[in-house]
């Protein structure tokens, strides 16, 4: 098992699924899922996360919202932050990689 504490992001609760299966795959065991980011940010409270797999596209709070309030106000400092999206224009990159996130995975993709 590889010890690191996940958190996943998504309003779709098949890619939740997809995401779950994955890291099973590859032996994670410790992981959490949130279906928004207002949801995401709540958890801090209670645990660290050492990587947040995050949907950009989200109703509500998306996941650059997250980012910048997750910048603002201290939270997941010691997180690496992987933004997960159907599409992704330069800037959009750009926006992300400036507010924290180290990476961009681009769905679909499958378990």
């Amino acid at each position: 098992d590889i010890s690191a504490n996940i958190l996943a992001v998504d309003d779709a609760p098949p890619m939740c699924r997809i995401i779950i299966s994955m890291l099973e795959g590859l032996e994670f065991k410790d992981f959490s899922i949130a279906s928004s980011g207002e949801k995401a940010l709540k958890l801090p409270e209670k645990r660290s996360f050492d990587l947040v797999l995050l949907d950009h596209n989200m109703p509500g709070m998306d996941g650059l919202d997250v980012l910048t309030v997750a910048k603002d106000k201290g939270l997941f400092e010691k997180t690496v932050f992987v933004m997960i999206t159907v599409g992704s224009s330069a800037r959009s990159v750009q926006q992300a990689i400036q507010l924290g996130a180290k990476s961009y995975l681009t769905k679909p993709f499958t378990a």
